[in-house]
């Protein structure tokens, strides 16, 4: 099977062409830094059974575009976002690239000191994302506990309610990145911290 890197720059459902062009320099950026050939690169998917690609790009790469994306990290991640789509669309019938929710931190009012401070995501305990928030009750449709160990949040109401977990799945909820999400016209993140102090941001489109 072949994918042309190019045609992520036409952009997608859910994807602007500007983005797309973004994530496509982005893999020419680290394929290129791998010496990888733009006229057919193998790429072998590994799952159920193996599948061969091969991938082809018009070669932009410059100097240009390599002091561009110079951190390495971040060239990498938008990369491997572009290819992962890509792959995605060939291998399943979905059109549509969703966005998922992430936390890094937080802001609450300290009524000792009278300041604002702020809060990494390594002291977020809980945190819920409601993506059609009405603007009067919070119903979340996903519900995270990044400070759980194995045996506490998710694991803990599984095992009380007897219930079988998709262990995969129980990662993901004691994370700080939700899973993909269709927002609608608001939508709204409670967070509760270490000691109990709860946050609220609300995000309109």
């Amino acid at each position: 099977m072949k994918i042309n890197i190019n045609d992520i720059s036409q952009g997608l459902p859910g994807l602007t062409a500007t983005s797309g062009k973004h994530l496509f320099e982005a893999c020419v950026v680290c394929l290129n830094r791998q010496n990888h050939n733009h006229n057919g690169t193998k790429l072998s998917v590994y799952g159920d059974k193996k599948i061969d690609f091969t991938l082809t790009w018009d070669n932009i790469f410059d100097d240009q575009l390599d002091r561009t994306w110079a951190d390495q990290f971040y060239a990498t991640e938008h990369g491997a976002v572009c290819l992962a789509i890509l792959l995605a669309l060939k291998l399943t019938d979905y059109t549509i690239i969703e966005k998922s929710a992430r936390k890094n931190g937080f802001d609450y009012y300290n009524p000792k000191t009278g300041t604002v401070e702020s809060g990494g995501k390594g002291d977020i305990a809980m945190w819920m994302l409601d993506t059609d928030y009405d603007g009067r009750s919070i119903f979340p449709s996903q519900v995270f506990f990044p400070m759980a160990s194995a045996k506490e949040g998710w694991a803990t109401l599984a095992k009380n309610l007897k219930a079988e977990i998709d262990e995969e799945k129980i990662q993901t909820f004691n994370g700080t990145v939700s899973l993909p999400i269709t927002p609608g016209k608001a939508a709204a993140v409670k967070i509760i911290d270490a000691r109990g102090i709860e946050s609220l941001k609300i995000i309109r489109r």
